[in-house]
């Protein structure tokens, strides 16, 4: 009989790092696809505002959302966001938002796990860290609270 795996006494912490507004566009649908309905939101534009990044979200960038049968949407958004000092930080930003309440077209509220891209050492903790985030969507905008996922105290 093997032992038992033991896992932390406590669990990870979180601190929120920094907040992204992304602006949208109208909804492209594209179709069936496996698993739902394909539409594609262009992202035009936005900000992000934090003591850990600040800059603006460049338009160009998109999120492939598949509506499944069941109400919930896989989410798959890819943007660059601008840091105030010129830094080019590119994103994938996944997710999976759960049903709607009623009255909604697409759920309010869900959890995100961003990843970012750069080559600028200042911005290397992005790379080396693992964040979530928690989107509120509106018709004009997502936003998304980041937090980095703290290692659990010894």
């Amino acid at each position: 009989m093997s032992a038992p795996v033991s896992g932390p006494a406590s669990a990870p912490g979180l601190v929120h790092r920094f907040s992204i507004r992304a602006e949208v566009g109208p909804y492209r649908r594209v179709g069936d696809v496996v698993g739902g309905v394909l539409q594609v939101i262009p992202i035009t534009g936005g900000t992000v505002t934090g003591a850990g990044l600040d800059g603006e979200v460049l338009d160009g960038g998109a999120d492939w959302a598949v509506f499944r049968p069941d109400g919930s949407v896989l989410v798959e958004a890819r943007y660059q966001i601008r840091t105030a000092a010129g830094t080019i930080i590119d994103i994938l930003n996944t997710g999976l938002a759960g049903r709607p309440a009623d009255g909604e077209e697409v759920p309010s509220y869900f959890p995100t796990s961003p990843t970012f891209r750069t080559d600028v050492e200042e911005h290397r903790w992005l790379l080396d860290s693992l964040f979530l985030g928690w989107a509120r969507v509106t018709p004009e905008a997502t936003t998304i609270e980041v937090f980095e996922v703290l290692a659990p105290p010894a």
